[in-house]
């Protein structure tokens, strides 16, 4: 269980330092969910164009806006192979989902990008302070088959709004703050040495997925996707 009132308290100042997406942000970034997920493979602007009708100097403006430019990472051939939370090049946090590999920026990347990508995904992860593994199934109604049942969350609220950063910044000043731990003493022992970190529970990083995908994408609690018509200009 969880305060609820609590966890929109402290989802006020993280809100504050997310980008607001627009109708066709919301749209190409959603997309963008999708091919990564389910070809487990770097996208080019093309391959986004042609899947969402966009033309494609409309997708290279959209991308390079403040909004999203702050969420991706390319691979040498300028595709995008990190967006938003979600990678197809190894990183600490590996998912599964429908057999494809694929990975997590951080442990709270891994708690809500089910909602985003649709259906259950396999996480398994590793205790920064025991180094043993951790795993769970996450969907868009929580997680579930959790190993060990005690495992937490680090977290921090940044300091400065993410859409004003680099990738690599928000990676560093963010996702190198925010794992899972086998328990709350593991978690604990390394929140003592890295200020401004505390530690939640798998529900409560779950619950707070939950606000930013509704808030940013207008998901509802099963992961609906909105029913807007976005733009091709």
């Amino acid at each position: 269980m969880f305060d609820a009132t609590r966890l929109r308290g402290l989802f006020a100042p993280l809100s504050d330092t997310l980008p607001d997406l627009e109708s066709d942000e919301r749209s190409l970034a959603l997309e963008l969910y999708a091919l990564l997920s389910s070809t487990g493979k770097p996208v080019s602007e093309a391959s986004l164009a042609r899947a969402t009708g966009f033309e494609e100097a409309r997708v290279r403006d959209v991308l390079s806006g403040d909004a999203l430019a702050c969420l991706i990472y390319r691979d040498d051939d300028g595709r995008i192979a990190g967006f938003g939370g979600l990678a197809v090049l190894p990183m600490a946090h590996r998912l599964t989902k429908d057999g494809t590999e694929l990975y997590a920026w951080c442990a709270w990347d891994a708690l809500f990008l089910p909602t985003l990508l649709g259906g259950d995904v396999e996480v398994k992860s590793t205790c920064p302070t025991t180094g043993e593994s951790i795993s769970l199934t996450v969907g868009s109604d929580g997680a579930r088959d959790i190993e060990p049942a005690e495992a937490v969350i680090s977290f921090l609220v940044p300091e400065a709004p993410l859409y004003e950063q680099a990738t690599i910044e928000t990676i560093t000043r963010f996702c190198h703050f925010v794992h899972f731990f086998r328990s709350r003493e593991a978690a604990e022992k390394w929140t003592a040495h890295n200020p401004g970190t505390f530690v939640l529970s798998v529900d409560e990083g779950f619950e707070l997925g939950r606000l930013m995908t509704e808030s940013r994408f207008g998901l509802d609690p099963a992961g609906n996707r909105p029913g807007e018509v976005p733009s091709r200009v």
